[in-house]
């Protein structure tokens, strides 16, 4: 029995581009100290950092049209995970929503130019 649980949220874009919407969740990740492995032009693999002995997760976000998902699973066996992967995603959705009240969408055009230079 596979006990490992993935956790997916769908994220409408509303009104933000891809290219701001992918900022934001960049920039959300960067403060929940997520580490990147893949970043491109329809989303990121990233990974939590929680210790090696703690409880870690992939991260797959993924936009496609006018909206996004995100989902959170565990890199180990455990019947936290569920917990875990659910806590996961509903923190990264409030900081999101967070950084979006903060920021006005234009200013999202010059940190997406930065980003892209990272693009694998």
């Amino acid at each position: 029995m596979d006990i490992t649980s993935t956790q997916v949220e769908i994220i409408q874009l509303d009104n933000l581009s891809r290219p701001q919407f992918l900022a934001l969740a960049i920039e959300t990740s960067k403060r929940m100290g997520w580490v990147f492995r893949n970043i491109n032009q329809t989303g990121f693999i990233a990974y939590t950092c929680n210790g090696l002995f703690a409880w870690n997760a992939e991260i797959i976000l993924k936009v496609i049209e006018k909206s996004a998902s995100i989902q959170s699973k565990s890199i180990s066996d455990g019947l936290i995970d569920v917990r875990e992967n659910r806590k996961n995603i509903k923190k990264f959705i409030a900081i999101f929503k967070e950084l979006k009240n903060s920021w006005a969408a234009e200013e999202l055009v010059p940190v997406y130019e930065r980003i892209k230079m990272n693009f694998s």
